[in-house]
């Protein structure tokens, strides 16, 4: 991102975390709310750009998990302790996604990484996928998994 960011000039790279943040209530009644990062709350339009990754606690990071990016600081990673369930940590996702609704998402599935980070593998898929709706990403996508 910092090599598009130099070539063009107008793709400024910015913290998410020195914009500051402000908690936004969510639709569930624990977390009841969600700290995000003003710059959501200051642009126009969000684009969504997420990768695919297999992920044993949610199996699928696509389009709507990538809003979880939008929480601020250690919120971020606090936020999969209390749901060791994946159907509950689903419904976290889900409502951090309709706190944040992205303009436009792309899912990229030209690779996807398989793993939890030590010995990961790699597979190719060669399909990059744009919509108005995150949730039609994910669901025209399936599962990784069954797009090898």
């Amino acid at each position: 991102m910092s090599g598009v960011a130099k070539r063009t000039g107008r793709s400024p790279l910015v913290d998410f975390v020195q914009a500051g943040g402000r908690e936004v209530r969510g639709f569930l009644r624990f977390p009841r709310t969600h700290l995000i990062t003003n710059l959501v709350f200051d642009s126009d339009v969000i684009v969504n750009a997420a990768n695919c990754r297999s992920l044993s606690t949610v199996v699928l990071s696509g389009a709507v998990k990538n809003m979880l990016g939008t929480m601020l600081g250690v919120q971020k990673l606090r936020i999969h302790q209390p749901f060791p369930d994946p159907s509950d940590f689903a419904r976290v996702v889900v409502d951090v996604h309709r706190v944040v609704r992205p303009t436009l998402s792309f899912l990229d599935l030209t690779s996807v990484i398989e793993g939890q980070g030590v010995a990961d593998a790699v597979r190719p898929v060669g399909l990059i996928l744009g919509g108005t709706d995150a949730v039609a990403l994910g669901h025209s996508g399936r599962s990784c998994r069954r797009l090898r």
